[in-house]
């Protein structure tokens, strides 16, 4: 329901205004101000084509007809009547189209104030009754306005928001599949080369990779469901050690970025999904890796605890900020400007999802670490 009409009644309450005692009134000077409309709307919508914000956006276009056009019928229906919700709803739709052309609220205040002023010069000083009826009806008229303008630049900015927030998400999609996809084209040049040499050897290795990095590549564009729905795992028994140390090995790092993997075979085996866990990894290996800007130390290490297994991704970056360490998880939250936020979100879930728990924190030495700790 638009709220124009409420707002209307509501502001003549305050001002003390009988709507109904304005018609009458009105009505008797339509004959003397009909005439001047055409050139009142094509003198403001000339005036708003000059606005410097309207440059190249307005003038000689199907706009600047479309505003006078859009004038000219609502200042009939101003003079004319009936003055009843319809009108209070045309005058809110003439706001908002206002706010689409990108008109502020204190340009739009000034145009119905430059109408309101040529429609009452246009009226003979005996009309003073007229005169009155004319300034006490653009007083409801601004308040139903300036309320509509309101919420459609409300509207609009809430929808730049999601729009943005969409475009975040996007890119972080489009870099997720990046990583698989570069160790498919790899491994096939790789096939491509040995078997038109009539080498075989190494080709199951790239097979299985090329067959782990596609299921992943198909798992991370539903992936970011998982942030709205629970989707049970599909476990097996992993030894977790062997398999960090796969994905580390497929792990593309700058030349300078050092490895240190402390992977303790004693560390065991959980029941895990392995595509699942890969993407959490993934996640975690590539956020340190970028937080490091080129140069640094990635250490990983799994430990065997006490009925669980602790896995650490560690990195010698700035850290994270500490007043804000407890919404890293948070979707959309991210510490680097390029950053959608959507990793660690997604991490978390994924971890949550296997009755696990993952805690990010800056080490005493610098830099910062993720650690999931999983049941094994």
């Amino acid at each position: 329901m638009d709220l124009a009409p409420i707002t209307a009644r509501r502001a003549a309450e305050l001002a003390g205004l009988d709507l109904e005692a304005l018609s009458p009134r009105l009505t008797i000077s339509k004959d003397i101000l009909s005439p001047g409309i055409p050139g009142l709307a094509r003198e403001l919508t000339e005036r708003i084509g000059r606005l410097p914000e309207m440059a190249g956006r307005f003038r000689e276009t199907p706009k600047e007809t479309a505003m006078q056009e859009a004038l000219e019928t609502w200042l009939h229906h101003l003079l004319e009547g009936p003055h009843d919700e319809s009108l209070w709803i045309e005058s809110a739709r003439l706001a908002r189209l206002h706010a689409r052309f990108g008109l502020q609220q204190d340009q739009v205040l000034v145009g119905l104030r430059f109408l309101e002023k040529g429609l009452v010069r246009a009226l003979p000083g005996e009309r003073a009754a007229e005169k009155e009826a004319l300034e006490n009806l653009f007083l409801l008229v601004e308040a139903v306005m300036l309320q509509a303008h309101s919420r459609e630049r409300e509207e609009r900015f809430r929808r730049s928001e999601r729009l943005a927030a969409l475009g975040k998400i996007v890119a972080e999609v489009n870099h997720d599949l990046q990583n698989p996809l570069a160790v498919i084209r790899t491994s096939i040049y790789s096939l491509r080369n040995r078997l038109e040499k009539g080498k075989t050897e190494g080709v199951r290795v790239h097979l299985d990779r090329i067959q782990r990095n596609a299921e992943l590549a198909i798992h991370i564009a539903s992936d970011l469901l998982d942030l709205t729905r629970h989707r049970r795992p599909e476990t097996q028994r992993l030894e977790i050690s062997s398999f960090l140390g796969t994905l580390l090995e497929e792990l593309d790092i700058p030349p300078e970025i050092r490895l240190e993997a402390d992977l303790n075979p004693e560390a065991g085996l959980v029941e895990a999904d392995p595509t699942m866990l890969q993407r959490v990894f993934q996640n975690l290996f590539r956020n340190a890796v970028q937080a490091m800007g080129g140069r640094g130390t990635l250490s990983v290490t799994a430990r065997r605890g006490e009925g669980n297994v602790e896995i650490a991704v560690q990195d010698t970056g700035p850290g994270f900020p500490e007043e804000e360490i407890q919404r890293v998880f948070e979707p959309l939250y991210s510490t680097r400007p390029e950053g959608a936020g959507l990793g660690l979100a997604i991490a978390r879930k994924l971890v949550e999802a296997h009755a696990g728990r993952i805690r990010a924190e800056n080490p005493p030495g610098g830099g910062a670490r993720v650690v999931v700790t999983l049941p094994g």
